[in-house]
């Protein structure tokens, strides 16, 4: 009688092949999906970045329009600053500017950046446009806090726009008011031509009609 010993050897390798090619279609079918979710993941996210930078563009579009428009008018404000001191210089006892200085107040904001930043969209940028935002809503943070100062002393000045008791006292502050403003306006005005140099890489367009409002001449009276 013949015993076939070896039959639960095959089947034991039966079993294992059927095993093996069950768990390679399970890891297979598994990879297949992750590769798809990431896929899927990484499409959402470049769309939600392509959302985000128009939205940013359209910011720094106005930020962009308000750095150039201090550029042209650095000149007429340096003037006017100049003026403004040879007006201290020979008013006695009373002083009156007859003319509004030139001076600009804009917006220069950030909610854009700041939604990108608490939605995680900026961490899924490119490196060199991520960096390129960042330092341009460096520059839109402090801008707007100069202008919010350089208001302040515009005001200050302002208020001889009528006429005015023109005391020594009142001299010594009109003075250092000026003084401060020919520094803000200097720290702005420089920081203007870097926030230009810096927003080149990312071909910002602005608004048609800012752009003709820089094109238009400028009206710089003395004061």
């Amino acid at each position: 009688m013949v015993h076939h010993v070896d039959a639960p050897d095959h089947k034991a390798v039966r079993n294992w092949e059927d095993f093996l090619k069950e768990v390679g279609t399970i890891f297979i079918g598994v990879m297949i999906a992750l590769v798809a979710d990431q896929a899927v993941d990484a499409w959402n996210w470049r769309k939600e970045v392509a959302i985000a930078e128009d939205s940013l563009d359209d910011e720094l579009a106005g930020s962009l329009f308000a750095a150039e428009e201090r550029i042209k008018i650095a000149e007429c404000q340096r003037r006017t600053l100049d003026a403004l001191d040879d007006l201290a210089d020979r008013s006695h006892g009373t002083l009156l500017i007859r003319n509004t200085p030139v001076s600009r107040n804009r917006v220069w904001g950030s909610a854009a950046w700041d939604a990108a930043v608490a939605s995680g969209t900026i961490a899924h940028m490119p490196h060199d446009t991520r960096n390129s935002y960042a330092e341009l809503f460096s520059f839109v943070r402090e801008f707007r806090e100069m202008n919010l100062r350089q208001q302040e002393l515009w005001a200050s000045v302002s208020a001889y726009r009528r006429l005015r008791p023109f005391t020594d006292t009142s001299r010594d502050r009109f003075i250092e008011t000026v003084s401060q403003l020919r520094s803000l306006t200097h720290s702005m005005n420089l920081g203007a031509q870097q926030f230009v140099e810096a927003a080149k890489p990312l071909q910002i367009e602005l608004d048609p009609r800012d752009a003709e409002t820089l094109k238009a001449p400028l009206d710089c009276p003395m004061p």
